[in-house]
C-alpha cells in the first residue's frame, strides 16, 4: 500500500523571497496534514482564508504551546516586515516539493 499525498501548485507574486524564489516562480507543494508539524526556519506555502503566502516559518512559543506563527520574508526585512498569525488561521499548509523558476 502506498501513502496518498496531496499536491497543489502555486504561482509566486512579488519579490519577498528573492533571490531564491523570484516573482513568477511556480511551486508544487505537498500538503502537511498536521499544521503544527512544520519545522522552524523552513519555507512553506501558507493558505489563509483570504490570502496565500510563501514564507519562512517560526513557532512563537507562549506558555509552552505554539499558538502563533511568525512568517518571515527572505528579501529586505524593511520592505517585507514579519507577519504574525494564529495557528488556527491556517486553512492549509504545504511544504515545497519542487520550485520552477520562470525566466
Amino acid at each position: 500500500m502506498f501513502p496518498i499525498h496531496n499536491y497543489s501548485t502555486f504561482q509566486i507574486e512579488g519579490d519577498s523571497m528573492e533571490p531564491d524564489v523570484p516573482d513568477g516562480s511556480i511551486i508544487i507543494g505537498e500538503q502537511i496534514e498536521d499544521i503544527r508539524m512544520f519545522k522552524d526556519g523552513y519555507c512553506y506555502i501558507v493558505v489563509l482564508s483570504n490570502k496565500v503566502y510563501y514564507k519562512r516559518l517560526y513557532k512563537c512559543l507562549q506558555f509552552t504551546k505554539c499558538d502563533t506563527i511568525e512568517m518571515i520574508s527572505d528579501n529586505e526585512k524593511d520592505q517585507h516586515p514579519e507577519i504574525i498569525i494564529g495557528i488556527d488561521e491556517i486553512k492549509e499548509l504545504y511544504r515545497p516539493y519542487q520550485i520552477i523558476i520562470q525566466q
